[in-house]
């Protein structure tokens, strides 16, 4: 059976009348890398602060590896959770070198040296571990803060919003490193982000928050493939609501083709006209504006179309069918 290392059970945390977690559960398995999703305002970095012990909450209990650090009699110091947090910006030390910002969360002076080297070469900033952050590129002050966050040895890593701040190409590098460097070092993780590819590419297990809610855990693959509705599957990118056969199926744009039109399919088919194309380099999202009585006028449908394939013009008339549908 494997170990739990972080239990949130019924938390909820207000500012005066403002409820900003109500009612959060969610457990963190040992070892492993849990990813709190949610948009700006969803009370993410607020749970995260609060199992560091940077806010008290007001309802509920916090326990890190079995032993209880908030609940409404208790409320144990940050410095004695055994939470290591990698914030956002990094927040080093801009006066201090690569090696001195690592160590300086380690208390005891016996092993020190030799832990801060062992952490140096884990993410690979041997070359530079002389140099101050103002010296080193973003992806590099990154690595030195999750150093840091990892040289105590705490129960807990907590990241916020770790890759936010570095561009695009810089940040699925990044994503895939600190990743590799966690489950090396065997650490359990909570991560919290507002970007789905970083929770489905990292973790474990994806807990969704909505409105300082839990509207979903489970696995990544669980989350994106049967999101408990379409807030959830929203969070995960495009959904298309296509009625056909007298239903409205919920579906991602991948999950529907382009098709002539046909009256042999009449009921089987969503008719309309080419309102956008956009090339995404391997596809084209082709964006189609249904025609039919059953919806709304500002209802679209999104189709991927692989890029070897022919794509209509804009204001060709063109069918939308499940690609999962059976024949007939």
């Amino acid at each position: 059976m494997t170990e739990t290392m972080l239990n949130v059970a019924g938390v909820s945390v207000a500012y005066g009348n403002r409820t900003v977690l109500d009612d959060v559960n969610l457990t963190v398995p040992a070892g492993s890398i849990t990813a709190v999703l949610g948009p700006s305002g969803c009370g993410k970095t607020t749970l995260l602060r609060a199992i560091a012990g940077l806010e008290p909450i007001t309802a509920g209990q916090i326990s890190i590896a079995g032993e209880v650090v908030s609940d409404d009699r208790r409320q144990v110091a940050p410095e004695h959770r055994d939470v290591g947090l990698v914030p956002q910006d990094g927040a080093l030390f801009p006066h201090l070198t690569v090696r001195r910002n690592i160590g300086f969360g380690i208390r005891s002076r016996a092993g020190r040296a030799g832990r801060v080297e062992e952490m140096v070469e884990l993410v690979g900033l041997s070359d530079v571990a002389d140099r101050r952050p103002a010296k080193l590129s973003g992806g590099q002050r990154q690595r030195v803060a999750l150093a840091r966050a990892l040289a105590p040895a705490p129960s807990l890593i907590g990241l916020d919003e770790p890759f936010s701040a570095l561009d695009a190409g810089l940040r699925t590098r990044l994503r895939t490193e600190v990743g590799r460097l966690l489950r090396q070092y065997g650490a359990t993780a909570l991560l919290v982000t507002h970007d789905p590819v970083e929770a489905l590419a990292l973790a474990d297990q994806v807990v969704v928050l909505l409105d300082g809610k839990v509207r979903q855990s489970g696995t990544p693959e669980d989350v994106y493939v049967n999101p408990a509705d379409a807030r959830v599957g929203e969070l995960f990118g495009d959904l298309n609501r296509v009625a056909l056969d007298g239903q409205v199926h919920v579906v991602r744009p991948h999950e529907v083709r382009l098709a002539p039109v046909s009256a042999s399919r009449a009921g089987q088919q969503a008719v309309g006209r080419v309102a956008a194309i956009e090339f995404r380099g391997s596809y084209h999202l082709v964006v189609v504006e249904p025609s039919g009585a059953e919806f709304e006028a500002e209802t679209v449908i999104s189709v991927v179309v692989p890029a070897a394939e022919t794509v209509p013009s804009l204001g060709d008339e063109t069918a939308v069918e499940l690609a999962a549908l059976p024949p007939l």
